[in-house]
Formats: structure tokens, sequence, C-alpha cells
């Protein structure tokens, strides 16, 4: 799954940590990603993923995940549809 994103927030909430994206609203639908670790249970390594996508949620190991200004890319722990690719700008100072 790819897609652009325009709007990106990131909160945290005691031992959650959530990051969400969202495209540009297109026929009735804006893609967008949301990937929420925990940490109350730290040998739970899975993420919880949220996409605009239904095959693309639930909670998922992963395997690889690349975070820089312009791109994010999470390799999940599945034999197909394992790659989500988001790109996006923020400015150094922001990220």
């Amino acid at each position: 799954m790819q897609f652009h994103a325009y709007y990106f927030s990131a909160c945290i909430d005691g031992d959650y940590y959530t990051a969400m994206f969202a495209g540009e609203k297109t026929d009735g639908d804006r893609p967008y990603l949301t990937i929420q670790r925990q940490f109350e249970y730290p040998e739970d390594e899975t993420r919880y993923i949220e996409t605009h996508d239904r095959e693309y949620s639930g909670h998922f190991l992963a395997l690889r995940v690349e975070f820089t200004p312009e791109s994010l890319l999470v390799e999940l722990n599945r034999p197909c549809g394992n790659l989500i690719n988001v790109t996006f700008h923020i400015a150094p100072p922001e990220f």
C-alpha cells in the first residue's frame, strides 16, 4: 500500500504512542495510516495498524520501520501485502 500524506500528527498518552498520516480526499475516500505502539506490556512487540484499506488493519509484528523527513516505510511480518509506504514532507525542525 502506498499514498502521499498531507497531514501528520503524533501523540503520547501514558504508555501509548500514536502517529497518524492522512492524504487528500479523492472519490469520497481519504487514505490514512494510524500506527500505535504500547509500552504497558513490553513483551508485546506488535503494533496496531489501521488504514483505509482493511487488509492492512490489525495487530502486526513490524519487521522493519524506516522513518525519514520524506517517508515512512513499514514492513509487516506476513507473506504478502507486507509493505506500507507513506510519503510526505516534514521540515527538519519539526522532524
